[in-house]
């Protein structure tokens, strides 16, 4: 048939096209697609809401399996209260089906309605990308095998499995086009209707069918009812793991701002302490903490010996500065070569820096540092220069 090849080529060579988009993505970003295609499923399938056995299954951590979750509609919070997602795939399976009956089923008299719906679906700019990979991956299950062949199945498998968002709408939509193109020909192509032929039946008595029916009836119950506790039992367990992640990253995130705020208010500080209204105080203290050292590597004593609580005093503010972080880099009277490239880092003093120009300067106060962050640059002056 013309139009059945036509059709299978023209959806062989869209998953060419998808399946070399996917290619030029890093692997990471195929590696993340695919394990949001696990959840997807997982969910879909409601095996497990539980973050454990998704960050096992995926080989992702918990915190990024949350963040995926939390960005495929499956979590939110409303009101900053958290809320599974249930009514969200509710409606969506059922779109699904909807979408599985287009594919598959052309002649089912529900197929008319199917197109009104994916046409609403598709229209509606509200629509977020990522519903279009779950329908997808819905719809995967069906394996429908009217215009796929095996190899082509497996394509369309990598593709909305390790393939983004976009490019999942991009297939979906492209899919959708040329079946609606040429769907009154895959209608006379399929003739089965989705109704399963009917049984042979033997003769029963009407009472042995009632028993039957009433069993049926009673199991059905049953069913439905172990399925809606097990389903709200693993949103349960979900919130509970959500929730205590969620606190955890809080206190986290509560430390990591409380430490940042003390770093902010302790650079103030010092640099307020090294300013010129202060008349740089951390500068003078470095200085007669120089002369000092000097004094006592030479045999100096304090005289009287009352100056030792005063030198005492200094030595403790000496250990307070270091505690915090707080640390000097160069030396008193240390030369240090400036030129072009380095005369941004230094408050310098001097003759005009040119370029292949070199000044040997003498270190009046030093670089002070407060973990490792510079917070006031060290004050030198022109000795000589030289220039190539």
């Amino acid at each position: 048939m013309k139009n059945y090849k036509e059709i299978k080529n023209q959806i062989t060579e869209l998953n060419k096209r998808c399946l070399k988009k996917i290619e030029n993505d890093t692997e990471d970003i195929q590696k993340r697609n695919s394990a949001e295609y696990i959840v997807i499923k997982n969910y879909l399938q409601k095996k497990s809401y539980h973050f454990d056995d998704l960050s096992n299954l995926t080989n992702f951590p918990q915190k990024i399996i949350i963040d995926m979750v939390k960005k495929l509609g499956f979590i939110r919070f409303k009101q900053k209260k958290l809320v599974v997602q249930s009514k969200f795939l509710r409606w969506l399976r059922i779109f699904i089906e909807d979408f599985i009956v287009f594919l598959n089923y052309p002649n089912n008299k529900k197929s008319s309605k199917s197109i009104e719906k994916i046409n609403f679906f598709i229209q509606n700019q509200k629509q977020h990308p990522r519903n279009f990979k779950i329908t997808l991956a819905g719809a995967l299950e069906s394996k429908n095998h009217l215009f796929y062949t095996e190899e082509g199945l497996e394509e369309m498998s990598s593709i909305i499995k390790n393939g983004s968002w976009g490019l999942s709408m991009y297939y979906f939509k492209e899919l959708y086009s040329i079946y609606l193109k040429h769907y009154p020909e895959i209608q006379s192509i399929q003739k089965e209707s989705i109704e399963p032929e009917k049984e042979e039946t033997e003769d029963v008595e009407p009472d042995d069918v009632l028993d039957e029916i009433e069993e049926e009836i009673d199991v059905k119950e049953l069913i439905g009812e172990n399925e809606k506790l097990s389903e709200d039992l693993s949103e349960s367990r979900a919130a509970c793991d959500f929730i205590a992640m969620q606190y955890e990253d809080l206190k986290s995130k509560m430390e990591d701002i409380k430490k940042e705020a003390y770093d902010r208010i302790l650079t103030k500080i010092f640099k307020n302490f090294n300013s010129i209204e202060n008349n740089k105080a951390l500068d003078a203290f470095f200085i007669a903490g120089t002369t000092l050292n000097k004094l006592k590597k030479s045999g100096w004593k304090p005289s009287p010996p009352e100056l030792n609580s005063a030198l005492f005093i200094f030595d403790l503010f000496s250990e307070f500065f270091k505690r915090q972080g707080l640390t000097s880099r160069y030396d008193l009277d240390e030369l240090i070569e400036i030129t072009l490239e380095n005369v941004d880092d230094f408050d310098y003093k001097g003759t005009e820096i040119r370029e292949n120009m070199k000044v040997m300067t003498k270190v009046l106060s030093p670089a002070w540092y407060l973990k490792n962050k510079k917070i006031s640059k060290a004050k030198v002056i022109e000795i000589n220069f030289e220039e190539d």
